[in-house]
């Protein structure tokens, strides 16, 4: 029942003969195809491929599908070429301490595991329409469309599942305060560790619990140890080392950005911003992805000297 639940969702008629769905069991069963490929439920490096929901990138020495019954949208999408996103979006970041860091970390989660490194966030903090936002616009370019940025609203099982989707790869979570005060600590813990809970299965037994490598980039108009704060619990150094804070006023009188590029002020930047990011997006993440699969094992050497 589960398999023609399954098959029946994405797309293929089954008669309702009982007689029908037997046949397809015995057709299942029995059949011995000539290829198999291996099913993984994250997305990010297995082996020297790398799995995203609608593509394998690289060739490893088996196939790799990704495969999960969450039932997540596909955040990986794509509109315009490479040239395209590097003349319009990434040339706005020049001079941009904040968004050169934010696009920076959309291409470093895929480097976590040829570092050997683990996760951890920032956090651009300042007061409202600072452009705080449009950092995290930026960086979502590299992988997706407006889609690809998450909100904190969500609970910590969502969140597993979440992480897991961005798995080698960047998390963007907006506006920290719509997180629960009493459990963002804990989520900050989780995400960095790469870890979710561990839950029972219909057995009784210990379930398989999600995993993940990935760096997060959020905002807020308040700090990781405030928002605790309202929930009368305090921030610890473990957390605080896994949640950078950086202020989102540069400092130049132009909110985020310290630099123009042509244009008259950080309102049009920032507009500017928003619609080039909605219009050019996802080439650059896999242009990468690809120059890393290509490149794995010098890259490792390279990271790791």
């Amino acid at each position: 029942a589960e398999v023609s639940k399954e098959l029946a969702r994405q797309g293929l008629i089954i008669s309702p003969n009982a007689r029908a769905t037997s046949k397809l069991s015995d057709y299942i069963v029995n059949s011995q195809p000539a290829t198999r490929a291996r099913c993984v439920n994250k997305t990010g490096w297995h082996k020297d491929a790398f799995v995203l929901p609608d593509q394998t990138v690289g060739a490893g020495d088996e196939i790799a599908i990704y495969q999960t019954t969450d039932g997540m949208t596909n955040p990986y999408t794509q509109s315009g070429t490479l040239e395209e996103w590097r003349d319009n979006v990434a040339a706005l970041c020049i001079g941009n301490s904040r968004c050169v860091l934010a696009v920076s970390m959309a291409f470093a989660g895929v480097l976590l595991p040829l570092a050997g490194l683990e996760g951890g966030g920032v956090h651009i903090m300042g007061k409202s329409s600072t452009g705080k936002s449009r950092a995290g616009m930026m960086a979502a370019s590299v992988c997706g469309g407006h889609d690809f940025i998450r909100r904190w609203r969500v609970t910590d099982n969502g969140l597993e599942s979440i992480a897991s989707l961005h798995n080698h790869g960047l998390l963007i979570l907006d506006e920290l305060k719509q997180a629960p005060a009493k459990d963002v600590g804990a989520i900050v813990y989780m995400l960095a560790n790469g870890a979710g809970k561990v839950r029972a299965s219909r057995s009784g037994g210990g379930k398989q619990s999600k995993a993940w490598e990935l760096l997060y980039l959020s905002n807020g108009e308040i700090g990781l140890s405030q928002h605790m704060g309202e929930a009368g619990k305090q921030i610890h150094a473990g957390q605080e080392t896994r949640f950078i804070e950086i202020k989102a006023d540069a400092g130049a009188g132009f909110g985020i950005f310290e630099a123009l590029n042509g244009c008259t002020g950080g309102a049009e930047l920032s507009d500017a911003i928003k619609t080039t990011a909605a219009r050019y997006y996802g080439a650059a993440g896999v242009a990468f992805i690809q120059q890393c699969t290509n490149n794995a094992p010098v890259l490792r050497g390279h990271l790791k000297a």
